[in-house]
């Protein structure tokens, strides 16, 4: 292992990654929660809805599709099962619970 591997595991601290995946989360849920009209929501919901097909080449992570692949993890699919996000969303203990006690990586 290398010198500042042994230092951050010494720390008690949870991996960057894992911090951002659940601020993420925790973002998300704020989205869900707000009201239709909404910036946030509803540019989400443009971006659920909309079926444009996109540029060639690989395709560019971005936060909706990592959102999805969380969600798939899940067992939810944003693209069908909207609103039972946002009703999962809206079960603050509930979801909390899904954010925390979920292994990101």
């Amino acid at each position: 292992k290398q010198w500042y591997q042994r230092r951050v595991r010494g720390c008690n601290t949870a991996h960057l990654s894992e911090r951002v995946a659940r601020a993420r989360w925790k973002m998300f849920g704020h989205i869900l929660r707000s009201q239709t009209n909404a910036p946030a929501m509803m540019a989400l919901k443009f971006a659920v809805s909309c079926d444009m097909r996109g540029r060639r080449g690989r395709h560019q992570t971005n936060l909706l599709s990592v959102l999805k692949s969380d969600l798939k993890d899940r067992g939810f699919d944003i693209m069908s099962d909207f609103d039972a996000v946002m009703e999962a969303a809206r079960d603050r203990v509930g979801w909390r619970s899904m954010c925390v006690t979920h292994q990101f990586f």
